[in-house]
């Protein structure tokens, strides 16, 4: 190949890379002419004047109760990508900032992940050297950190895929990996939330001996890996039929089954509050009439809720 056809070859790849960023950068509408239509009528169903004026840009940037009605009725009216057009339209010409917290997400979980690491490794530091014995809770501890570094690492990976900044500033690339991997961190939220409760459950097993009060720990237990399933079956199949998430966040106008979200969201929370109050109770049926003075039976039953209370932190 001569010398003088490589300067070219190099030009042409490089116009073919710029081609690719531009076409993957998100259009960035600089006037209110330029949204779409619906977007459009929106505008002219709630604004007096006419709709391209400084009074109105200025109406649309400073008075928040009418840009909230007009964003809504965009919301209603139009399609995600015309909404999401509709909303860098109204960041680039009212000059607000653009959002950046992805640093603080990353920081909040590279802490969460130290602190993971450091109790599981302090947990088989003391089996490993036979100062405590080896239990079915110590390997379900172990599985929900593996589920736990999995959860913070895909957080950590969303945040280079736009968590922390406004979607409407994202390409369509990396909306499309973003909730790809806010999938995965919600079965891996569920599953390593379940496994630390049945980790604690095996744990109360093996420490009360009482016939009644472990059927009753094995029947949580049960409840407890029955309601994460379920959970993670209907996350699965939030649209039926089932379609790709890759392309599932365009479309708001299907006529398929969906699943209200929020109310998935809601009702795992509230199990798995339910289960933090029961799981709290349950030891203190035991440690009720364990052999102490009051004073040290108080200070075994605050070591066994110093165990449970924090965990509700993870449902918020």
């Amino acid at each position: 190949m001569s010398a003088v056809r490589i300067p070219w070859l190099l030009v042409v790849a490089s116009l073919l890379l710029w081609g690719r960023v531009i076409a993957a950068t998100p259009k960035s509408p600089g006037s209110i002419e330029d949204v779409a239509q619906c977007a459009l009528n929106c505008l002219d169903q709630f604004l007096d004047g006419p709709i391209i004026s400084q009074a109105s840009k200025k109406r649309l940037c400073h008075d928040t109760s009418f840009n909230l009605i007009v964003t809504n009725c965009v919301r209603k009216a139009c399609d995600v990508e015309d909404v999401l057009e509709y909303l860098r339209m109204e960041q680039n010409v009212c000059g607000r900032p653009s959002l950046d917290n992805d640093h603080s997400i990353r920081a909040l979980n590279f802490f969460i992940l130290g602190v993971a690491v450091t109790a599981v490794a302090l947990r088989i530091t003391t089996k490993v050297c036979r100062f405590t014995r080896w239990g079915l809770d110590d390997y379900f501890i172990i599985a929900a950190a593996a589920f736990t570094f999995l959860q913070c690492g895909m957080m950590i990976a969303t945040t280079y895929e736009g968590l922390g900044h406004n979607i409407w500033t994202l390409d369509e690339d990396s909306v499309k990996k973003f909730f790809v991997y806010v999938l995965v961190v919600e079965f891996a939220y569920v599953l390593s939330l379940c496994l630390i409760k049945v980790s604690i459950l095996c744990f109360f097993h093996r420490t009360f001996p009482a016939p009644l009060f472990r059927t009753i720990i094995i029947w949580t237990i049960g409840f407890t890996v029955l309601s994460a399933i379920v959970v993670c079956i209907l996350a699965s199949l939030q649209t039926f039929p089932t379609q790709p998430t890759q392309q599932g966040w365009k479309d708001d106008t299907s006529t398929h089954f969906k699943l209200d979200t929020q109310s998935l969201v809601l009702s795992h929370a509230g199990i798995n509050v339910a289960l933090d109050i029961w799981m709290f109770i349950l030891p203190l049926t035991q440690l009720y009439h364990i052999g102490l003075k009051t004073k040290k039976k108080i200070g075994v039953i605050l070591i066994f809720s110093v165990g449970i209370f924090p965990e509700k932190q993870t449902i918020a």
